[in-house]
């Protein structure tokens, strides 16, 4: 029996080291899939994702990241790959981040998009995941790469997408964290650590502009030659690299995930022979084809959490910040009898708005508008106080130096996302003010009633839509209509009734004798001149142009306009919206001439131009 034992030991040895000589048994054999940086581009993790579970391949752990960990975060969590491609197209990028000035720590801060992952992950921790999941981050103190420390899975990923300058640096544990793509643009060698013995890793590389004159394309160079040389270090680890081929691509055009998610897929299904034959040859056994997340509990009510998320977002606390208040008005010119056009209305406004830290929920601002003439000086003061989310009070006084004030105090509710009131008093008079607005993805809605104490009162109802045309992803071409409808009671006074002028028809003067019944038309055709296009690699622009006819019809006749303008707008990095706006009308009725300028952080449906599309 001894001899028998001692034969059967040496028999087992045997074929031991010959397992080992030829890889590690099936069963211990892992599949980890490495996921690298990119910012939009990021939505390309998505489609591989959606090729290899279509093959079968089995993913036994993730380690991503910057974008690629948000992406690897929420599968690893259990969401669907098809509930991924809806979310990244349902989170508004200037929803995530916020623009804080002065700028501290970085231009954004991305605290709300660590409350959005939050909602979404219902407050998984890292233990939770369906899948074991790493998020690589940079020490900002000694530069090492490292997993996401911590428990919270929405801080981590916070994180590793903290790109320097751009965001705040996140703090976890008393330590502050920056994106790990900085040193590990493709963590490959974490994945080894995790117990990793094959590795498909997604590199979405960068290919920087090259203009040795412009000083921001060599800043964007350097850096980028020095993230490349950190990624082929990591990359060295990597069985098979999946490249989606986005290198020309900016990495602020989030409104392309769609055929991002599609490169990523092709690219992925092209390597799958490779990898398969790899899985063959090292006795990995496929899993069944389909996404192995399907019902999984996290999927349902995602939407619901979302909109949670966005409540949260707007009533928390934030640092002391400052806005400016920069706007220039219209100018409206009419014939002089002696020829020529007369200037009338110019106005250049500058001011400044404080917005929480100390104040809380509170905001105050003042601002100063000089006119053209420097008879109408004027000078602002506003302060608004939100209680509950949706629920906001206001005070607004106009103050003219030459003399005369004019005050506005009210609150205003959102009853839903798409519905808001609002209830005011104005002084003097007084007079009570009521509107209403809805907001649906194509149309808008606004109607107003004013009551004043002496008897007279005005209601109007303003109507807006938008219908793309050839494009509607990118509304390539646009057309609008409004629709206005006013009246007042006879006994209103002139300064109160409804006088035509630039803010009903544009290109008109006001009318000698106010108007008490109102009826307004236009049709407006815009037309975008070229794709949004990355600009000094700090904003994605859009240039459009449009044209326009404007009627309106009342009780003392009518009024014809026409007008074009060019706009430009897009997005700051990829997040803040950016709108400038240069239009000239022309009254065909009276002959005269109105140009007016606008900027603006952010440009309401329909009325938008691009490149965001319609929800």
């Amino acid at each position: 029996m001894g001899h028998a034992s001692r034969c059967v030991t040496i028999l087992a040895a045997l074929l031991l080291t010959l397992a080992s000589a030829g890889g590690a048994p099936a069963d211990a054999q892992r599949v980890a899939l490495v996921f690298g940086g990119g910012a939009a581009r990021g939505a390309a993790h998505i489609g591989v994702i959606e090729a290899l579970t279509e093959a079968g391949v089995p993913i036994d752990m993730i380690v991503a990241t910057s974008m690629g960990a948000i992406v690897g975060g929420l599968y690893a969590s259990g969401f669907e790959v098809a509930q991924l491609a809806e979310i990244f197209a349902a989170i508004d990028p200037g929803s995530a981040v916020s623009l804080q000035l002065p700028p501290r720590g970085g231009l954004l801060d991305s605290s709300p998009l660590e409350i959005i992952l939050d909602a979404l992950l219902e407050g998984r921790t890292f233990a939770d995941t369906r899948i074991p999941f790493q998020a690589i981050v940079v020490d900002l103190e000694t530069g090492d790469p490292e997993p996401a420390p911590g428990t919270s899975i929405s801080r981590g990923l916070r994180a590793s997408a903290a790109l320097p300058v751009l965001m705040n640096p996140v703090e976890i544990d008393g330590r502050y964290f920056v994106d790990g793509g900085l040193k590990e643009m493709a963590p490959a060698s974490f994945a080894h650590g995790l117990g990793a013995t094959y590795v498909i890793a997604v590199h979405i590389a960068r290919e920087a502009p090259f203009d040795p004159g412009n000083v921001q394309a060599n800043f964007s160079r350097i850096l980028a030659d020095i993230v490349a040389r950190y990624a082929h270090a990591s990359l060295e680890a990597a069985d098979v690299i999946i490249d989606p081929g986005l290198e020309t691509e900016t990495y602020m055009d989030f409104w392309s995930a769609e055929r991002y998610i599609a490169s990523g897929r092709d690219a992925a299904r092209q390597q799958l022979p490779s990898i398969l034959d790899d899985l063959e040859r090292r006795g990995i056994e496929l899993v069944p084809p389909g996404d192995p997340n399907a019902g999984h509990p996290i999927n349902e009510g995602w939407r619901e959490r979302l909109e949670a998320a966005r409540r949260l977002v707007a009533v928390r606390e934030r640092p002391l910040s400052v806005g400016v208040d920069v706007a220039i008005g219209g100018v409206a010119s009419a014939p002089e009898p002696t020829g020529g056009l007369a200037p009338a209305g110019t106005r250049l406004r500058f001011g400044v708005d404080l917005r929480h830290g100390p104040l809380g929920a509170a905001s105050v601002g003042a601002s100063y508008a000089r006119s053209a003439d420097g008879l109408r000086d004027a000078v602002q003061l506003r302060a608004s106080y939100a209680p509950l989310y949706g629920l906001e009070t206001f005070t607004v006084h106009d103050i003219d130096l030459a003399g005369g004030w004019s005050g506005r105090a009210g609150v205003r509710a959102s009853l839903s996302a798409r519905l808001t009131v609002e209830a005011a008093l104005r002084l003097p008079g007084p007079v009570l003010e009521a509107a209403g607005g809805y907001r649906a993805p194509h149309v808008w809605l606004d109607g107003t009633v004013a009551q004043a104490w002496d008897g007279w009162s005005r209601a109007s109802l303003h109507a807006r839509t938008a219908v793309g045309l050839v494009d509607p992803a990118w509304h390539a071409y646009t057309v609008r209509f409004r629709a206005y409808g006013a009246l007042a009671s006879p006994t209103t006074p002139p300064h109160e009734a409804l006088v035509i002028g630039p803010h009903l028809v544009r290109g008109t003067r006001s009318a000698d004798r106010p108007s008490f019944a109102l009826l307004v038309g236009s049709v407006e055709v815009d037309a975008r001149l070229a794709p949004p296009t990355a600009v000094a690699d700090v904003a994605l622009i859009a240039p459009h142009l449009r044209v326009f006819v404007e009627g309106a019809w009342h009780d003392h006749g009518a009024l014809y306009s026409l007008g074009g303008g060019l706009a430009l707008e897009g997005r700051l990095f990829g997040f803040v919206p950016v709108h400038l706006d240069l239009e000239v009308a022309y009254g065909l009725t009276t002959g005269s001439v109105r140009v007016s300028f606008r900027r603006a952080g952010s440009y309401p449906e329909p009325w938008r131009l691009g490149p965001d599309p319609a929800p």
